[in-house]
């Protein structure tokens, strides 16, 4: 028994300094977790407004109306960060026609944002269709 209480009085620091070992790696992972969400979430979305815009496109919308749509589709970004490009706008029937859409997502967590140097980073998306 005696060698028991010997044993256990010399680690009493030895959950403190697994602490500080550990804490900055699961600081690194939850962050990390944090911020490929809010950049999976935003490439989602411009993906989905590309999508909407060149269906819309299809159908014969004009260019302005077609960057509106998509406005109004990606509505939940930032809207000065968004950039709408279109080719084929206007064609003829069963031309492609093609809605580019980037986004610049700027990394909030200090933490992860010292891993990427060209903050913010552009996220990127296209569609493609046939004029109707």
């Amino acid at each position: 028994m005696r060698w028991l209480r010997k044993r256990g009085r010399g680690q009493k620091g030895q959950t403190l300094v697994e602490l500080a070992l550990a804490l900055p790696v699961l600081c690194l992972l939850l962050f990390g977790m944090l911020e490929f969400g809010r950049a999976f979430n935003a490439w989602l979305v411009i993906t989905h407004g590309a999508r909407e815009g060149v269906r819309y496109a299809s159908v014969g919308a004009t260019q302005p109306e077609i960057e509106q749509k998509v406005l109004d589709t990606t509505s939940t970004l930032d809207a000065d960060e968004l950039t709408v490009n279109t080719i084929g706008v206007g064609g003829a029937q069963g031309n492609p026609v093609t809605v580019q859409v980037s986004y610049r997502l700027h990394i909030i967590t200090p933490l992860i944002s010292a891993f990427f140097p060209s903050n913010p980073v552009t996220l990127s998306s296209d569609a493609t269709m046939r004029l109707e």
